[in-house]
């Protein structure tokens, strides 16, 4: 979009002319994303990652990031080696751990949909798709 659509016939544009239009442009972006947003009935989303950890995994999680601090302060290389080598166990730990978590997930969610009877498990089958 250049300034000649917003202020046509105009070839020099004052920086009051500029500063108008980038005002009403703000303007009619807010409105548009608060009508957006009363249509939809949705937030922005969040950038964090892994808010649902178990304690379990927040414990883990801890731990490695205490050990990639030690890891990156250490000027040894055998004691680096060593921390890294405990670091990856960590992480596999985590990594099984949330693979069990994401199946045990799964298998309430086909429990609860084999409960259904046969005209409600198209419904609750779109729901657990969307």
């Amino acid at each position: 979009m250049t300034l000649n659509l917003l202020v046509p016939n105009v070839y020099t544009v004052t920086l009051a002319h500029y500063n108008l239009a980038q005002q009403r442009l703000e303007q009619l972006l807010n409105a548009v994303k608060q009508s957006a947003e009363i249509t939809l009935g949705l937030e922005p989303p969040s950038h964090q990652k892994g808010v649902n950890f178990c304690p379990c995994m927040q414990l883990l999680s801890k731990k490695q990031r205490n050990l990639c601090i030690r890891i990156t302060n250490s000027d040894d290389n055998q004691v680096c080696s060593e921390l890294k080598t405990e670091r990856n166990k960590i992480m596999r730990n985590m990594r099984k751990l949330g693979q069990e978590n994401a199946l045990a997930a799964l298998d309430d969610q086909v429990k609860e949909f084999e409960r259904l009877h046969d005209g409600a498990r198209m419904f609750r089958a779109v729901q657990l798709l969307c």
